[in-house]
């Protein structure tokens, strides 16, 4: 972990970050935009090489990044998902995986269209962990077996995406 990482952390500044929306640079990578002067840039500095670590770093630097992004991500309050999706659309495997671990790891309420999305992954894995979220958060499961059959699944999921578009109650927050 670089130097910028570390300071974010040691200062639990991580609560204190505004959102930035995504932007594409130059090389097509994805950057975040510092928008607030009264913030240090270090923290969004770490982010981005975590992302760009992520993307394009080698195995070692691609699992930091993850521990990283995942121990950020829930302080971030939800505005670090864009840029994890932006990454499901990688040409590496790994890559997709990893951002959608993190995803599932530090999904909040407003992950939830993403989170419906991830229950028909080819990965029986991703779709444990994804149900199991989607249940912490909306206090439903409108029937998914991460392990039934493919049909089943998709019954499941149409469910989902109907209860989602009809105006998704979720519950209180305690």
């Amino acid at each position: 972990m670089n130097t910028a990482a570390r300071l974010f952390l040691v200062s639990g500044s991580l609560l204190f970050l505004p959102g930035c929306p995504p932007s594409d640079s130059a090389s097509g990578g994805v950057r975040l935009i510092y928008r607030d002067p009264s913030i240090p840039a270090e923290p969004h500095a770490a982010i981005n090489e975590a992302l760009n670590d992520l993307e394009n770093g080698s195995v070692s630097k691609r699992l930091a990044a993850e521990r990283y992004l995942t121990l950020v991500g829930p302080g971030l309050g939800g505005r670090i998902t864009p840029y994890l999706v932006q990454l499901l659309d990688s040409g590496k495997e790994e890559t997709r995986l990893a951002a959608t671990r993190i995803i599932i790891a530090t999904a909040g309420p407003g992950a939830v269209p993403c989170l419906i999305d991830f229950l028909s992954s080819p990965n029986v894995m991703v779709r444990h962990d994804t149900i199991n979220k989607l249940r912490l958060i909306t206090d439903r499961d409108f029937g998914f077996d991460y392990d039934a059959s493919e049909a089943e699944r998709n019954a499941a999921i149409a469910r989902w995406r109907s209860w989602w578009s009809a105006g998704k109650r979720l519950p209180d927050a305690p």
